[in-house]
């Protein structure tokens, strides 16, 4: 199962994936799905002129770290890559499990 914790704090966003899917071990959609956004996440943090600091940009075989802080840009972009892994969750529950943290 892919595990992801997602937690927003007052503009320092932080997103972490461990695990596998197992959809469909070595041919996985539900997997790639999760990686794809992730990369996303990760390719805005790296190209956007809003993101103020990076603390972690870290990717490896069943596991993805990304911290970082910004503005409302990139608030909307750990959003919408939050928000696609909680339909990921809801169509997949054995599969991806998502727990989002928000503090104002």
């Amino acid at each position: 199962m892919t595990e992801v914790v997602a937690r927003d704090s007052a503009g320092r966003i932080s997103l972490r994936m461990e695990g596998h899917a197992g959809f469909n071990p070595g041919n996985d959609p539900v997997c790639a799905a999760c990686s794809a956004l992730a990369y996303a996440l990760m390719g805005y943090i790296i190209n956007a002129q809003d993101v103020r600091e990076v603390y972690a940009l870290d990717v490896a075989t069943g596991h993805v770290r990304i911290e970082a802080s910004g503005g409302r840009e990139l608030a909307g972009a750990f959003e919408c890559a939050v928000i696609g892994l909680q339909q990921l969750a809801a169509q997949y529950p054995k599969n991806v499990s998502v727990k989002f943290l928000s503090v104002s």
